[in-house]
């Protein structure tokens, strides 16, 4: 192991315990008292236009059902949370008329379900919308418009139902439809959401904000102009809805600490991956779009034993830059996707692995949520066609814990870099602050992935971390 450890991020650290709860001492005693407060539909994104009513010149009105509450604005947001189940009304001036001629709302019911024949993973569950037109005080179903969409089940750890809704929600999406056979004169889109305060109810952001309990700066980005759907240009990187709580279960996790948002602030894809031996219901494989934020995230970050930091390991958090080209000459610091060698990949990254992260981004959103959401385009970008190929950086980069003799010593962040064509890894961050505190994380991690300018050492990106406190990280 080369013992030179290379420093070049932000280092700003201070010690504090954010918040004090009453918390269990045991991580297994936690399990049995805190049960999520299930899933919520945060919001409606209402598109709705007086297309949509021919020959009418009134839009729809959308409502929630129980509280005759009118939904408006883009999106529309309840003051409270609504817990599924919960039914919204579309009801039109012109259609769905009973034999008097009133207009009768058209009804979708979010409900809750199992997995559906496995359409969600183990650590997900379903939410389903179904649609039925209400007439005469019958429902008749329309069932080639259900759709389901995947949830995060994780659960809160430091308060019971207390900020929950960070990662267990749904938005849903609502416009004229483009299909002149759609069965009902609208078309809806069902996505996971992440909490819809502060920064994250923007699409995009171009700033990370600054924490004065940690003394954290806050970092301004680069306003690069991105497409939407062929028109619109925003500025800023976008903010990537439904995929928080990677890995699932308790979070934020006795005895670690946690990235809690991930700013990829480059053109590349980053693959994330952390494969935990003695956790391996843990394990995930992520994928970043170039120019875009994970909010949410919360991974822990695994322990290795100081004595092993340098060797090749499964452990740690595994992060690889990754980019598409067509088919020729191989541009400088990257390598083919087969051709993976390195002290942390074993085995290397598969064609596989990449495709099963792009399935899990589209898993948390409906055909039409990406469509709504303008998400399409990304998505699309984020797939491989026969004329391109993946390559993938020559460095990778490894994000650990120094693990002590006992649960109770304090952890250190590092970060090493993983060269190909090497067994030697360097250390290029080592964060001498204590992780947590007791059974709590004393701070957070916000990572900041950068484009290296200009590349040294192979290195195609530079990592910008700092510790943020519990009040930024959810906004309190």
């Amino acid at each position: 192991m080369n013992n030179n450890r290379k420093i070049h991020m932000n280092t700003n650290h201070i010690l504090f315990v954010s918040i004090l709860f009453l918390v269990p001492i045991t991580e297994s005693a936690s399990m049995t008292k805190r049960t999520p407060v299930g899933v919520q539909l945060v919001g409606i994104y209402n598109k709705l236009t007086q297309n949509s009513n021919t020959p009418s010149t009134s839009p729809a009105m959308v409502r929630i059902k129980t509280t005759r509450e009118t939904v408006t604005g883009l999106p529309w947001m309840p003051q409270e949370f609504l817990k599924v189940p919960v039914e919204v009304e579309v009801l039109f001036q012109a259609k769905n008329l009973d034999d008097k001629g009133n207009p009768q709302p058209y009804v979708i019911h979010l409900e809750e379900g199992a997995s559906h024949g496995g359409i969600c993973p183990a650590d997900k569950t379903c939410v389903t919308a179904s649609i039925y037109a209400r007439q005469l005080g019958d429902l008749d179903a329309y069932p080639e418009t259900k759709q389901t969409t995947c949830i995060s089940k994780s659960v809160f750890f430091i308060k019971k139902g207390d900020l929950i809704s960070q990662w267990q929600n749904v938005m849903l999406f609502l416009a004229d439809p483009d299909d002149p056979t759609n069965p009902v004169p609208f078309k809806c889109g069902l996505c996971a959401w992440t909490a819809t305060h502060g920064l994250w109810k923007y699409d995009f952001i171009d700033y990370a904000p600054a924490d004065s309990k940690s003394n954290a700066p806050k970092i301004t980005f680069d306003k690069k102009p991105t497409a939407i759907n062929n028109t619109q240009e925003l500025k800023g990187l976008r903010v990537i809805q439904g995929q928080q709580a990677w890995g699932g279960g308790q979070l934020p996790r006795a005895y670690f600490v946690h990235i809690a948002h991930i700013y990829n602030n480059t053109p590349y894809q980053i693959l994330v991956r952390r494969t935990v031996r003695e956790l391996s219901a843990y394990n995930f494989v992520k994928i970043i779009p170039p120019r875009s934020i994970m909010p949410f995230a919360m991974i822990w970050i695994p322990k290795i034993a100081d004595s092993t930091i340098g060797t090749p390991s499964l452990d740690p958090i595994q992060l690889f830059v990754l980019h598409k080209s067509q088919s020729a000459a191989l541009p400088a610091a990257f390598s083919n996707i087969d051709d993976v060698g390195g002290t942390e990949i074993s085995p290397g990254v598969t064609e596989q692995e990449i495709n099963g992260a792009v399935d899990s981004i589209v898993q948390n959103m409906t055909t039409h949520a990406q469509d709504l959401a303008s998400y399409n385009a990304m998505i699309d970008d984020l797939k491989k066609d026969p004329s391109t190929q993946y390559i993938i950086g020559k460095n990778s980069y490894k994000i650990f814990a120094i693990k002590g003799n006992t649960i109770n010593d304090p952890q250190t962040i590092c970060i090493n870099r993983c060269p190909k064509d090497t067994l030697e890894e360097e250390t290029i961050y080592h964060n001498l602050d204590s992780a947590y505190h007791g059974v709590l994380p004393k701070y957070y991690l916000r990572l900041v992935i950068n484009e290296a300018q200009p590349q040294n050492n192979g290195d195609l990106i530079t990592f910008d971390i700092a510790n943020i406190s519990y009040e930024t990280v959810f906004e309190s």
